[in-house]
């Protein structure tokens, strides 16, 4: 019965281990109070699961079946699962860039949308959470230079330019590190 009820403590120990990663994971993944929300709702299966766990070790409740544990793995895994994907609803701005940059290649064309259907099957869509600006595939035209926070696709289009094929995330809002996404 002892050695039950250890393990039955260290397991839930383990999950609010668990939860309490995954909530600082999901605080950093996302900034503002999408992270902050996210990290409270996986922060209260840690504390529940924290507390039970110092109940079951001192013997104040009883050890939790095979049926509660499989129960509290499933909530683990789906709670991991919903953290794990939240990053991408938001998108990858910078991996969406890289993919842009990589059609355009050594060869710029005047449009992007020249880009499609030939080396693109659709421009890629910018999604900047946390910004305020919607999720678009626009484009605007002008130099590296000229960023106004739209919260689209900035492409220099000036054939005489130096700059002529260079494309930047047009928004002057920070990414979760500190730096001005139109700097990548």
């Amino acid at each position: 019965m002892q050695r039950g009820r250890i393990a039955s403590a260290v397991a839930q120990g383990l999950l609010a281990l668990l939860f309490c990663l995954w909530a600082s994971g999901a605080a950093r993944a996302q900034s503002g109070p999408a992270g902050f929300a996210a990290a409270c709702v996986l922060a209260l299966p840690a504390l529940w699961f924290a507390f039970h766990a110092v109940r079951v070790g001192l013997g104040r409740s009883p050890a939790w079946g095979w049926g509660a544990k499989t129960a509290a793995a499933a909530v683990v895994l789906v709670a991991g699962m919903a953290v794990a994907r939240a990053p991408r609803r938001g998108g990858d701005p910078l991996g969406a860039l890289s993919a842009f940059r990589a059609a355009i290649g050594t060869s710029p064309p005047p449009r992007p949308s020249m880009l499609v259907p030939g080396r693109l099957s659709v421009l890629p869509r910018l999604h900047l959470a946390g910004t305020g600006h919607p999720a678009t595939r626009e484009v605007f035209f002008g130099r590296p230079s000229s960023v106004r926070d739209r919260g689209t696709w900035l492409y220099d289009n000036d054939e005489s330019s130096p700059t002529f094929g260079t494309v930047v995330i047009d928004c002057t809002h920070t990414d979760p590190k500190g730096s001005a996404w139109s700097s990548y």
